[in-house]
């Protein structure tokens, strides 16, 4: 499913036909009023068995405590995420080793212990190839700047 409906060669479908025929569901969306909390426990009512959830978007966008329940329920075969909603509590709580009264912290720190649950942090942008290219785009810019006084990629004047 897709907001922009840009490829003509791609077949699109809504948001329900979509996760009734998903094997993995892959969230990758924005986050604003809509997409808040639109994987919550209800919108998870007709995906096939074995299910895999991933989001690598927002931690909003899913509710800690409704994947908490799906996995209870045996509703999904397993969850990645790499982005966390209360994630200051979260950090907290993670090197306090504390639990926390906040239940979506809570359930986040229940989620660990499921076998097939992966919570990673959120840096794919920091891989010595990312840091890299990031190192080399700072110095190429730089350079230009000195050289010409304007960048490659300038700001916005709003």
């Amino acid at each position: 499913m897709d907001i922009v409906r840009r490829f003509a060669d791609i077949t699109y479908v809504d948001a329900e036909e979509g996760l009734r025929r998903a094997d993995v569901i892959v969230c990758a969306m924005s986050l604003n009023n809509s997409s808040r909390r639109f994987f919550r426990h209800e919108r998870f009512g007709d995906v096939r068995p074995g299910c895999v959830f991933v989001n690598v978007a927002r931690g909003e966008i899913s509710p800690s405590t409704d994947l908490l329940r799906l996995m209870r329920e045996s509703r999904l075969a397993g969850i990645g995420l790499d982005v966390f909603d209360h994630e200051s509590d979260l950090a907290v709580s993670l090197r306090s080793g504390r639990q926390s009264a906040d239940p979506e912290v809570a359930a986040w720190l229940e989620l660990r212990s499921f076998p097939n649950v992966i919570l990673t942090p959120h840096n794919a942008f920091n891989t010595i190839e990312a840091v890299g290219r990031k190192a080399a785009q700072a110095v190429a810019e730089v350079t230009r700047f000195m050289r010409d006084g304007d960048f490659t990629w300038p700001v916005p004047e709003e």
